[in-house]
């Protein structure tokens, strides 16, 4: 009888605990394996390491946070993915493998592989890293690509790494989720992404949280929704300064591409989650403070589109009117006084101008 899963998190696991999982991966009745911060034996771990690549019934192992210490656990790690061929899930977040730990992984997966879900966030990543995932996101001979990539708190990946994905993302067939949140992604690095996702044209889920990206993302973003639809049903934006009507447009949309006979136990913000703050200098127009009263740093719930993009459509003209237009009614005395100042101002800075060509033209010796 299968044993659907093994968890332990935070716990020192014994010889007992490894043989009592060792049996149940030998004898094919274990289909899930999930450690996460748990403190094991070199030899413990070699001996799961062995387990885990004889075992035929196995689909999901998770080790993350410190379960791979070293570079001899990643070459053990490696050892049991090229001899098991059925695992298609594997999940070591939060571990310190970096560029060339992810190198020894990802070949071992291309080696006649069916993993098609690779979580590796928070995993000392840089932009090294991104040829390592390219192996793994085109399908070939040996593999069928990946369908869901973890990538999140990589925050050594930079500018042009993200560039790098990007191209990958385009021509990845089996792409389905990319999870980016908390990565130094900003405006720069999403918009090269979100260029990617409208070629690729099969993303389905994509995760921007606390990437410091702003409304000039989600304005690209509404604009790929609009004119390059494709299958995206779920963005993540939280932790982000987006305008509120800008989230209220883009969560209609999302709505919208969810087919009528598609199953969504889901709740809505899993539509779209975002914090609606916005900065004055990143809207279109400049605005006090007073304009942000319309947001707020909470998930912002939507539920009229129309109505909230035009009560800030409103706001803001009475904002700029405000703005522009001088209480007080200046007399013609006044008008008058500030025209002569103004000469004045223009003569003076004329002089100074041409004082400046004349020093120009002295020749320096010292």
């Amino acid at each position: 009888m299968l044993v659907n899963a093994i968890e332990h998190s935070d716990v020192e696991l014994t010889k007992e605990h490894i043989k009592e999982i060792g049996d149940l991966l030998e004898s094919n009745q274990l289909r899930i394996i999930s450690l996460r911060n748990c403190k094991i034996s070199d030899v413990n771990f070699k001996r799961l390491m062995k387990s885990s690549g004889r075992s035929t019934s196995l689909l999901q192992m998770s080790l993350s946070v410190g379960v791979i210490s070293d570079q001899q656990r990643i070459e053990l790690l490696a050892q049991a993915l090229r001899k098991n061929k059925l695992l298609k899930s594997l999940h070591i977040h939060g571990n310190p493998i970096g560029d060339e730990g992810l190198k020894v992984i990802a070949e071992a997966l291309s080696y006649s592989s069916h993993v098609t879900s690779l979580d590796v966030g928070d995993c000392d990543l840089g932009d090294a890293a991104i040829q390592h995932l390219r192996l793994l996101l085109m399908p070939t001979s040996e593999q069928e690509g990946l369908s869901e990539l973890g990538l999140s708190a990589n925050t050594r990946i930079s500018t042009a790494g993200w560039a790098s994905l990007a191209m990958t993302v385009a021509h990845s067939p089996n792409l389905r989720r990319v999870y980016l949140d908390y990565n130094n992604l900003e405006d720069i690095g999403a918009s090269s992404l979100l260029v990617g996702v409208a070629a690729n044209q099969q993303i389905e889920a994509l995760d921007f949280e606390g990437t410091g990206v702003t409304e000039k993302t989600a304005q690209l973003l509404l604009d790929l929704l609009q004119n390059y639809p494709g299958k995206l049903r779920k963005i993540t934006l939280s932790e982000n300064k987006v305008k509120k009507s800008t989230v209220a447009a883009i969560k209609s949309i999302l709505r919208a591409n969810v087919p009528d006979d598609a199953s969504i136990d889901a709740s809505e913000d899993d539509f779209l989650s975002t914090t609606a703050s916005v900065n004055s200098s990143q809207g279109h127009t400049s605005c006090t403070s007073d304009a942000l009263s319309e947001t707020s740093s909470s998930v912002t719930e939507v539920t009229d589109t129309e109505g909230s993009v035009q009560s800030e459509t409103s706001t803001v003209k009475d904002l700029v009117l405000t703005d522009i237009e001088d209480p007080v009614e200046k007399t013609q005395v006044e008008k008058v006084d500030a025209a002569k100042k103004k000469k004045k101002k223009k003569v003076k800075e004329e002089e100074e101008e041409d004082l400046g060509e004349e020093l120009k033209e002295v020749p320096v010796f010292w």
